[in-house]
């Protein structure tokens, strides 16, 4: 039940998109006019990877700060960013933990996960409420993600072979058909790698 209700307050929160290209990442989020904090944007995480979430501000704002003390603590440990994966599944035993301990309520949150690193390339994850993990190339969470994996669902094969530019276009043109037309309400962050080298850009309105 306490899932279930967690699940619910996601499904009822702002939208948040990722889109995975063959040349970067790109993230949307819906931002909300009664908070904007910076934990309701795109959040970077570490030197390779973005990450954004959608339900209770403050669940979000706990795991976010969570994500940090993960992401530094392997770097400080082996000199280098820690891979997308390992961190993926970290956090979604972190969040696993939550819906077996008696004292505890899961978290009210779900998360898009993107990054990059030398072994597998481009990456986009989503951890549940339940804590369970996925893969995607495109995905869509929150209150809009059904009008949004529609738009997705219509646009497949443009998905698979798109780049970081076709990505953007198509991210903003689902946005403003699904989320909102006032484009002041959204922030979008894309991620790519030039020659092993992160960069990580947040696009003005």
């Amino acid at each position: 039940i306490q899932v279930s209700l967690a699940e619910k307050a996601v499904r009822c929160s702002r939208t948040v998109m990722g889109l995975k290209s063959e040349n970067g990442i790109l993230l949307i989020c819906s931002l909300d006019e009664a908070q904007r904090h910076s934990m309701n944007r795109v959040i970077q995480i570490s030197g390779n990877m973005i990450a954004a979430g959608t339900g209770f501000p403050g669940d979000i704002l706990f795991l976010m700060n969570k994500a940090h003390i993960i992401a530094d603590k392997y770097k400080l440990n082996f000199q280098q960013d820690m891979p997308l994966d390992e961190f993926v599944e970290e956090m979604a035993d972190l969040i696993s933990l939550n819906t077996i301990l008696k004292s505890a309520r899961p978290y009210r949150a779900c998360l898009i996960v993107a990054g990059w690193d030398v072994s597998a390339g481009y990456q986009v994850y989503v951890i549940n409420p339940d804590g369970q993990s996925s893969k995607w190339s495109a995905v869509a969470i929150g209150k809009d993600a059904v009008s949004c994996k529609s738009q997705h669902e219509k646009q497949v094969h443009t998905i698979q072979n798109m780049s970081l530019n076709m990505a953007k276009k198509l991210g903003v043109d689902i946005y403003l058909n699904t989320v909102s037309k006032d484009v002041n309400s959204m922030d979008m962050v894309w991620l790519k790698s030039v020659d092993n080298n992160i960069q990580v850009t947040r696009v003005s309105p």
